[in-house]
């Protein structure tokens, strides 16, 4: 997966997804948008179920709190979470 960077911030990828955590502080980090606000809403909940069940098997979120590399903790999605993150 090639370099992302928005507005001079650089969006890290972890098996082909994306930070959230990035997004987040590249849209402005403005605490009424963190990723967990944007992942508990119903409508987010609906496109998860959805991509999960899309034949693909593409895995659509994953968190990781803790763990030996603080570099790999946060929230990471999928292309089209971050379209509806941005949206």
């Amino acid at each position: 997966m090639s370099n992302l960077t928005i507005l001079n911030t650089s969006i890290r990828t972890l098996d082909n997804l994306y930070s959230l955590n990035d997004l987040h502080l590249a849209s402005g980090n403005d605490p009424k948008h963190q990723p967990a606000f944007f992942v508990r809403l119903t409508s987010t909940k609906a496109l998860i179920d959805e991509i999960n069940r899309s034949a693909n098997s593409q895995i659509a979120i994953k968190s990781i709190r803790g763990g030996r590399n603080p570099s790999l903790q946060g929230t990471w999605v999928c292309q089209e979470l971050v379209i509806a993150y941005a949206a």
